[in-house]
């Protein structure tokens, strides 16, 4: 008879039924926030101005199509990976599958995917860090022009995201809370602020079904996080003794994840709808400033600019800790891959 247990970090073993609910954990709360951190950010934010462009009645249709297909297409990838009976990086998980060539050839694909958003994230803190120290009169020249700056941004940054899954729950988690704080804040401050007048009149057809198809793509990338579903599958596999029970819980981590991403960006967005109009919509898209800015309007003093700062900063940082974990098992598997095969070669 198979003995399902929950087989921790910390080598003590929690025997946990299969046929019973898996508890919720810190762990996977921690998890929960590092899926959210990694999609919330400027798309969310730009979300009510491109619904104000576009109606309300494009942007529903959108969703409908948009956000189950992102559900499902992150579902099966988290499912096709947490299949294989190893799991030790994505190069190896592939290489279960299709064997060593492909595993090395998609695990580089992978890795060129990740390393462009590496350097998007790094170099925004780099730039946006820099801007800020500068904005605050905390000195007179720009930092982003320095090397040294650079690199101990960058080092910093590496070393923080590389301490393991348990310093990002604390540094990144706390910065998720408050991320997520200030899109709910705002998203009730507008309340007040509604206007069933500003909901658009149905489109002729040939412009509905034009303007669906092109913010169908704008609905997937704003709740998208399939790049730490990798590294989260790998460490509940570490984490958990029975692979079954590995599997259900990362897919339980995801799907909590998902299901509050898309509450607050769906109540963010239709907030913010109802309280604009289509030629405020037109003006911000052509200053191209988010929501956040259309918000000044009705929210005094120096709380918008505040906020959007500390969100942006806590925007860039939790998404490049994120995609860091997927960077660093992708050069892992690409390196172990290349050496399981020289070695090979000399014992042959």
């Amino acid at each position: 008879m198979q003995d399902n247990t929950l087989q921790l970090s910390n080598n003590t073993a929690t025997a946990v039924p299969f046929s019973k609910k898996i508890p919720f954990t810190k762990y996977d709360f921690g998890w929960v926030l590092l899926c959210i951190g990694m999609a919330i950010g400027a798309g969310t934010v730009l979300m009510p101005v491109q619904i104000g462009l576009t109606g309300i009645w494009v942007f529903i249709v959108a969703f409908i199509i948009a956000y189950p297909a992102t559900y499902i297409v992150q579902d099966i990838y988290l499912k096709t990976l947490s299949e294989s009976e190893t799991c030790n990086d994505y190069t190896d998980i592939i290489s279960h599958y299709l064997g060593k060539n492909w595993g090395v050839f998609l695990g580089v694909i992978y890795f060129l995917m990740i390393i462009h958003g590496i350097f998007i994230y790094s170099l925004s803190v780099v730039f946006d860090s820099a801007s800020y120290i500068k904005t605050f009169g905390l000195t007179e020249t720009d930092l982003s022009q320095s090397i040294i700056y650079k690199v101990a941004i960058f080092a910093v940054l590496v070393a923080i995201a590389s301490g393991g899954e348990k310093l990002l729950f604390k540094i990144s988690g706390p910065m998720v809370v408050v991320k997520v704080g200030i899109i709910i804040v705002f998203g009730f401050a507008m309340v007040p602020h509604w206007n069933f007048a500003n909901i658009s009149a149905f489109p002729e057809a040939s412009v509905f079904f034009r303007d669906v198809l092109l913010t169908i793509p704008f609905c997937f990338f704003s709740a998208v996080f399939i790049q730490v579903l990798n590294p989260m599958n790998i460490a509940y596999r570490k984490r958990v003794a029975d692979r079954v029970l590995a599997t259900r819980m990362a897919i339980r981590t995801h799907r909590i994840s998902y299901i509050t991403l898309i509450a607050v960006i769906l109540f963010f967005s239709f907030s913010f709808t109802f309280s604009i109009s289509h030629e405020e919509a037109v003006s911000a898209f052509e200053q191209n400033i988010s929501a956040l800015a259309l918000a000044a309007q009705v929210i005094p003093g120096q709380i918008i600019h505040i906020t959007s700062t500390v969100l942006n900063i806590f925007a860039v940082l939790t998404a490049f800790f994120g995609i860091y974990l997927g960077f660093h098992e992708a050069i892992k598997g690409i390196i172990l891959n290349v050496l399981s095969r020289v070695i090979d070669v000399e014992k042959n």
